[in-house]
């Protein structure tokens, strides 16, 4: 009757163990993950992006994966959200990271964003006749 009672302590302290660990390594990785860093683009024109117009300078783009939102950040700190249309399948691994703009005579709308290890995102469409303009990150 002993044996058959350390047998099943030993049991279960091996379960709950095993459990703790599993516990352990679930939220570690979960929590372990890294967060997207942000990508900064110096643009040198004005452009459109979300019905704002935004003047030439330097722009924080953020997009945290399954997020419905891109976030673009100016000098001053003010954050402006653009809805994401679509995905679009990233042509290569190595891609850089890039910023597209749709270019209609003289105007120039945000149209797509491509940060690093994703696929990228429509956040504006043109119809009809224009040219793309790319900004690819420096780093």
């Amino acid at each position: 009757m002993k044996k058959l009672l350390t047998t099943v302590f030993l049991a279960k302290t091996r379960t709950m163990m095993a459990m703790s660990l599993f516990t352990i390594l679930a939220l570690t990785s979960a929590y372990g993950q890294s967060t997207p860093q942000p990508v900064f683009f110096k643009v040198q024109f004005k452009f459109s992006a979300g019905g704002k117009t935004f003047p030439m300078g330097k722009y924080q783009i953020n997009h945290e994966p399954k997020s419905e939102y891109v976030t673009v950040r100016d000098a001053s700190g003010a954050i402006t959200k653009l809805k994401v249309i679509t995905l679009l399948a990233r042509d290569a691994a190595a891609a850089p990271s890039r910023i597209v703009f749709d270019n209609v005579g003289d105007a120039r709308f945000l149209s797509e964003v491509w940060m690093p290890g994703q696929d990228g995102l429509l956040v504006h469409s043109t119809e009809g006749s224009h040219r793309h303009e790319s900004i690819e990150n420096p780093s």
